[in-house]
């Protein structure tokens, strides 16, 4: 109360702006009301806090509101304290409070070269993982699966960085994982490069997939997924003679 006359009662308005929605657990004191508007808003509304006396200060008000996720980008929370003096005209203010929203988002590509080859065949596969939104991703885990019929070059130089781990699985595919290959800022990549070579006993479309999984300072991990493709083919040859052979 900064004027000279008590104020009783003192009203508070806090409006939620659309993309976020409030939330009774932790708020306190509780309100008297909590109201969704139509246009995605809360007004939250407590009748009268308290009575200030001039120079008193109210005790603080603790309000939780949760980021719904339909939103991004700056939004503004703005609250009005409205008290009424014994004698004159309510008195009001009002202050804002700016929250800024992220949307994490992770992008996963995947390329093998050559993409098609015979048992023994080396396969290079690039991975590119996109932080394609606002928010730090860290750490940001890779998992390789690589298909039955193909098998990880273990000590490959041509594998890089090098992973975290490594397994062959009992179904004959492989697990290759990267825990922490960076931190990722908004709009950064990274590329991992990984080589695997054709074993010969499984022929056709060999199918690698790739998840990256990002970790944001605040809310959900991100996850993104790719896929490359490698035709494994029997290669062979043959000679025949010729039909007539004159000695």
């Amino acid at each position: 109360n900064t004027g000279d006359l008590r104020l009783d009662p003192v009203k508070v308005v806090d409006t939620i702006p659309e993309g976020m929605s409030y939330v009774s657990t932790g708020t306190s004191p509780l309100p008297d009301s909590s109201t969704p508007n139509p246009d995605g808003t809360w007004t939250v509304t407590w009748n009268n806090i308290t009575s200030l006396d001039p120079g008193d200060t109210a005790p603080p008000i603790y309000l939780v509101a949760h980021i719904d996720g339909d939103k991004s980008g700056i939004l503004i929370n703005e609250v009005t304290a409205i008290g009424t003096p014994e004698y004159g005209p309510e008195v009001q203010d009002s202050d804002t409070a700016p929250v800024r929203v992220y949307h994490p988002g992770i992008h996963v590509e995947k390329t093998a070269q050559p993409s098609c080859g015979a048992a023994n065949a080396t396969i290079a596969f690039t991975i590119t993982v996109l932080n394609t939104n606002g928010s730090v991703l860290d750490p940001v885990k890779v998992v390789d699966t690589i298909p039955k019929g193909m098998s990880y070059v273990v000590n490959s130089t041509g594998t890089t960085p090098p992973p975290d781990s490594y397994a062959e699985n009992p179904d004959g595919t492989w697990t290759v994982t990267w825990n922490n290959v960076t931190r990722l800022d908004p709009g950064a990549t990274t590329i991992i490069y990984l080589e695997a070579r054709i074993d010969g006993d499984e022929l056709g479309i060999l199918e690698n997939e790739v998840t990256a999984t990002g970790t944001p300072p605040e809310g959900a991990k991100v996850k993104g997924t790719a896929f490359a493709e490698v035709l494994a083919i029997d290669a062979y040859i043959s000679i025949s003679p010729p039909w007539d052979i004159n000695v």
